[in-house]
């Protein structure tokens, strides 16, 4: 199974925007954990562990373009020659 240039950059740009998104869930658990003055149960932990499955899981499926057939090709995927 192959995965073309695009998939690849898009899989990373993914990382990243999990990532960031860790971090800012981290934070505000902190934040309301500081707030209240006692750490309860990190709820970040269940976002954070599912989205990082479902991104571990990308490179198992074929891209969108690698399945898609010429018949159904859609015109901005197009590359005028």
């Amino acid at each position: 199974m192959t995965h073309s240039d695009h998939d690849v950059k898009t899989w990373f740009a993914e990382w990243r925007l999990w990532a960031l998104v860790s971090a800012l869930l981290a934070g505000a658990w902190l934040a309301w954990s500081l707030f209240r003055g006692r750490f309860d149960t990190f709820w970040p932990f269940v976002v954070i562990v599912v989205w990082a499955l479902v991104l571990l899981s990308a490179p198992l499926w074929p891209s969108n373009r690698a399945r898609r057939s010429p018949a159904h090709e859609h015109p901005e995927d197009r590359r005028d020659e």
